[in-house]
């Protein structure tokens, strides 16, 4: 079998290396993935996308140990990758619990210093101290915190009128963001879906071998369109219908609900700020200069055919991140901005001065 007979399979296996890398990253930049295992995670990735390209490294690593089916020494360093992450993560769960109970001990220790230095403090100043004290620094600070001067109250402390135009303003611009979001994911869901197996078909049927390649190369491209909407699907997309499911009946209930209706409207402008985000660009030049990349030296072509495959690549990239809805990020910060839930600041009595709370 010739050599270009594995490009497609080469370029397949690179591209999902590059697609996890991109994942590893955004993990991080979202501060869900800590530096150290995201190094451990970036030499895996590293490793797949070099095996993709020169395999012929597991057959000389088979001749020196004397294995005689080079694939299988694939099982074994998977089995030695496992068992080394695995004691990794034992001995960093095994940390973690040492370190919480002696926490939980300085916590007490601290606790017990705190109340007999309760005990220890002077007499409040009296009522006449505290306002004297408010009036000489209240002005001072009067327009630095004129604009955000109160914390938001909890929804316990909302009437029910309040509490109840709430949810239905939140209900409301969720169900607002749904369609446009429904129909931008699964729209281009399909569109990959069907480039794919258009390419597959197209792929098996022809006899053009340049046809076959161009086929092999866009078909691993949409299909890692399609893995890419699943890994990051739209929130918007159901959001309003899982609100909606929420018991609210009684007062708590609706409390509750409202708790879980600002988060949902939050979790649906971050995710579509997440899908404007620079490094989908980065990612999706990536994968398209990948596919050129082997048009142009995997199948000894044109340079020119190559850049044709990165430009028409890129064209569909950006045309499906400029064409994601962002209604709920304007919604979301309409509704932090009206009630108040961005920083503010608020000076306090304490015993012995004053102090200034600050809520973000």
């Amino acid at each position: 079998m010739s050599t270009n007979a594995f490009v497609p399979l080469n370029l397949f296996v690179a591209a999902c290396g590059v697609l996890l890398a991109g994942y590893i990253v955004r993990k991080i930049l979202k501060k869900k993935l800590r530096e150290e295992y995201a190094l451990f995670w970036g030499v895996f990735t590293l490793a797949v996308v070099v095996s993709s390209f020169w395999r012929g490294w597991i057959d000389i690593v088979a001749g020196w140990v004397g294995v005689d089916y080079a694939p299988a020494l694939l099982w074994v360093f998977g089995l030695i990758f496992n068992i080394v992450y695995l004691i990794h993560l034992s001995e960093r769960v095994s940390a973690l619990r040492e370190r919480t109970n002696r926490l939980t001990q300085e916590i007490a220790l601290l606790q017990v210093e705190q109340k007999k230095l309760r005990a220890s403090l002077p007499t409040p100043p009296s009522a006449a101290v505290v306002v004297f004290l408010l009036a000489i620094l209240l002005p001072a600070w009067t327009p630095a915190v004129k604009a955000q001067a109160t914390t938001p109250a909890p929804a316990s402390a909302l009437p029910d009128e309040a509490l109840t135009r709430r949810l239905d303003w939140i209900d409301g611009k969720l169900a607002w963001a749904q369609p446009p979001a429904a129909w931008w994911w699964y729209g281009w869901l399909a569109s990959y879906s069907a480039l794919t197996v258009g390419a597959a078909v197209t792929f098996l049927v022809t006899d053009d071998q340049e046809m076959k390649q161009d086929m092999g190369v866009g078909g691993v491209q949409s299909l890692l369109g399609v893995a890419g909407m699943f890994l990051a699907p739209l929130e918007a997309r159901s959001a309003v219908d899982e609100l909606r499911a929420l018991p609210g009946t009684s007062r708590p209930e609706r409390e509750r609900k409202l708790a879980r209706a600002e988060g949902l409207l939050q979790e649906c402008a971050s995710t579509e700020a997440d899908g404007r985000h620079w490094l989908n660009h980065l990612l999706g030049f990536a994968v398209n200069a990948a596919g050129g990349l082997v048009i142009w030296q995997g199948f000894h072509r044109p340079l020119t055919d190559g850049l044709l495959s990165l430009a028409q690549g890129m064209v569909i990239n950006e045309l499906q991140i400029w064409t994601q809805p962002v209604r709920s990020i304007g919604s979301w910060k309409e509704y932090a901005s009206t009630h108040n839930l961005l920083a503010s600041f608020m000076l306090l009595p304490y015993p012995g001065g004053l102090a200034m709370a600050a809520s973000f």
